[in-house]
């Protein structure tokens, strides 16, 4: 009777342990199956976010490209404006330089320098200045000068055109007493204008010939 009740324990024993082993695999082989999920999901989660990150480095990458090539076609685009600035310049002189060549105020200009009061006053038609040379004067002091004339009349715009011819006059220091043959005006009415000039139009206390030669 004891050998079976032994025995009969033993078995119990035996499927007891059993019992709990299978249930340990069980436990085991759900723990290892959401921890295979887990890290499957993790892995398909790192893959996505890889995927987005390509794509947005992607796009990134072809924004690049985009604006890279915009700016490579505004550079060649303001190069070639600035080649035909250039150009449009070059050729500016070069019209001014021929237009000096055969500019003949100075003979005029140095025909007053040499001449008495009296001997102006009977060739005082000789010494007026034509409309042509009135017109042209500005464009010679504006290559002798840095474009005097030009940023005189921008930064000036009340000024007219006798206004202008007398600071070029004076840019290029010519005397009052030759200036009132060459516009054909008398001495007192100069002196007028440029009181005018230097109060009305360029609002400054120097003396005309002071601020002319400092601009």
């Amino acid at each position: 009777m004891q050998l079976k009740n032994e025995k009969q324990q033993k078995v119990n024993l035996f499927l007891s342990t059993t019992i709990i082993l299978i249930i340990l695999n069980l436990i085991g082989y759900t723990l290892i199956r959401k921890l295979y999920q887990s890290k499957k999901l993790l892995i398909l989660q790192q893959k996505r976010l890889i995927n987005e990150n390509n794509v947005s480095i992607h796009k990134i990458q072809s924004l690049i490209q985009k604006y890279q090539e915009h700016e490579s076609n505004l550079q060649a685009e303001i190069q070639q404006k600035n080649n035909k600035l250039e150009a449009y310049i070059s050729q500016r002189r070069l019209l001014k330089n021929k237009l000096i060549e055969n500019y003949d105020i100075f003979g005029t200009i140095n025909l007053c320098t040499t001449l008495s009061d009296i001997e102006k006053d009977f060739q005082a038609d000789k010494l007026l200045l034509t409309l042509e040379q009135k017109m042209t004067l500005p464009f010679y002091v504006d290559v002798k000068y840095n474009d005097f004339a030009e940023r005189l009349q921008i930064q000036y715009p009340a000024l007219d055109a006798t206004d202008v011819l007398i600071c070029c006059l004076l840019k290029l220091q010519v005397k009052n007493q030759n200036i009132i043959y060459l516009l054909g005006i008398s001495l007192e009415a100069l002196k007028k204008r440029r009181q005018r000039i230097c109060k009305n139009k360029l609002d400054t206390t120097l003396k005309l010939e002071d601020f002319i030669a400092a601009f």
